[in-house]
């Protein structure tokens, strides 16, 4: 009896072990999915980029002759242009293997040996559910353009795949084709993937905010223009580093004590609370309501306009004692009529808008994303917010800082690089988490680091 119940035992606590396995399978997967899910979402910001991101008839027409040329077949001429880019076919082959559920899959292997050092490789990441039909359109052209063991779609397992491929190859630089949540999205991945290179990374912007890009010198919005010599400027393209911030919150209980801190996101851009999250979170709901009427740019930019003017006839001032703002250990004053408060990262919010400003002070240090600091501006209104939106204001300088801290203590609506929703009241800190290695175009306004400086992407 007492072998049979040990057998008995043992099959349950085999079956155990395996609906547990079954479980964490099931959850790596819906984390890449949640992921997806949390990048397209920051990347479909309701703005629509500025109208010096719009391409001309002319370049919309010869980019759709590129286009032609690119899908029958004539692709050597433009081959010949990014050769420097191109893992050469010797150094790849496709291998197969068995995945957790022992499945056979195909992944890509590539030897380092066999690609010359004067190489470059570019390795290319995809969200084909950014721009519209454009992410769909550049995954075919990118694979026509380059060696395909270079060109990853998002949708298939996120960015690990890609970057446990390349983690070994040297000079690798990598180009994401999405919105500033897609790009976001990789920079974290790339946190957790142990590489022996840490790659630096470019953005062709396929979102509709695409603050990183345009701080990075990649424009507003890619147009449908040609790709070639976007891709060709990779080459050229300068690194630069991104702090990046740790945003932790520690939720209030009913007893007035707090529960232990969570990560909830990395910031790359911009936390905020107050007026512009309240008028991005009404925006949210209300196309998670009704998503099939949010399908245009058009309306999506109207809707989000309605939204904003009927703030401007409320008063919404954050009263005093509900927010509370500390800045490296010092209590800073809120003016009254503050209506919301922006932690910013870099010199472009919500669709190119410079809420730090350019004037200079003897007070503050000049923005970048790279000096371990982060600047914290006041906004009065939602009018106050359009006309730094329509770049003829900024936003009131509060302070600038190596560490912030926000006591919340009602409930505000709250955003973190345009993921919007209603926080609890808690204890909120922002802290730099590492430096991300950006690509960015000559014309960006960030320097390059000093060639004694080191990437530090450990956290």
């Amino acid at each position: 009896m007492s072998s049979g119940k040990e057998e008995i035992d043992a099959e349950a606590e085999r079956n155990n072990r395996n609906s547990e396995e079954n479980s964490k399978r099931k959850s790596r997967e819906e984390i890449v999915k949640e992921e997806e899910e949390e990048a397209l979402e920051k990347d479909l910001h309701p703005d629509i980029p500025a109208l010096e991101t719009q391409i001309s008839k002319e370049e919309l027409e010869e980019g759709n002759e590129e286009t032609k040329e690119i899908e029958s077949g004539k692709t050597a001429q433009y081959k010949a242009q990014l050769v420097k880019l191109i893992v050469p076919k010797k150094a790849s082959k496709q291998v197969e293997s068995k995945d957790e559920e022992g499945k056979t899959v195909t992944k890509w292997q590539i030897d380092p040996s066999q690609i010359d050092s004067d190489i470059t490789p570019l390795l290319v990441f995809i969200n084909r559910k950014s721009g519209g039909q454009q992410g769909e359109s550049l995954l075919k052209k990118m694979r026509a353009l380059l060696n395909p063991c270079q060109v990853f779609d998002l949708a298939d397992g996120g960015p690990a795949p890609g970057l446990e491929t390349y983690s070994s190859v040297p000079n690798t630089k990598i180009l994401v084709a999405g919105g500033d949540g897609t790009a976001g999205w990789v920079l974290s991945v790339i946190d957790k993937v142990k590489m022996e290179h840490i790659p630096s990374v470019g953005v062709l912007p396929l979102g509709t905010g695409n603050d990183l890009a345009r701080a990075l010198g990649w424009g507003g919005g890619y147009g449908g223009q040609k790709i070639v010599p976007i891709i060709k400027k990779m080459e050229s393209a300068r690194r630069v580093e991104l702090d990046r911030w740790t945003l932790n919150i520690a939720n209030k209980k009913e007893d007035g004590t707090f529960e232990p801190p969570k990560l909830i996101n990395i910031m790359n851009n911009y936390f905020s609370v107050g007026v512009d999250a309240s008028i991005a979170l009404e925006f949210h709901l209300k196309r998670q309501a009704r998503p099939e009427k949010f399908t245009s740019r058009t309306y999506n930019k109207f809707s989000y306009s309605t939204i904003g003017g009927k703030a401007i006839f409320k008063n919404k001032a954050i009263k005093k004692g509900e927010v509370e703002l500390i800045i490296d250990g010092k209590n800073i004053d809120i003016p009254n009529s503050t209506e919301g408060i922006c932690v910013l990262n870099l010199d472009s919010y919500m669709g190119g808008a410079n809420m730090w400003g350019s004037s200079k002070s003897k007070r503050f240090q000049p923005q970048s994303t790279s000096d371990g600091l982060i600047e914290v501006v006041a906004i009065d209104s939602s009018f106050h917010l359009g006309a730094i939106k329509s770049k003829l204001s900024s936003g009131k300088r509060l302070g600038q800082g190596k560490k912030v801290e926000m006591k919340l203590n009602v409930k505000i609506p709250t955003q973190v690089d345009g993921e919007p929703w209603e926080q609890v009241p808690s204890h909120v800190v922002l802290e730099q988490l590492n430096v991300g290695s950006m690509l960015a175009r000559d014309k960006s306004r960030y320097p390059s680091p000093a060639p004694s400086q080191k990437n530090n992407n450990a956290n």
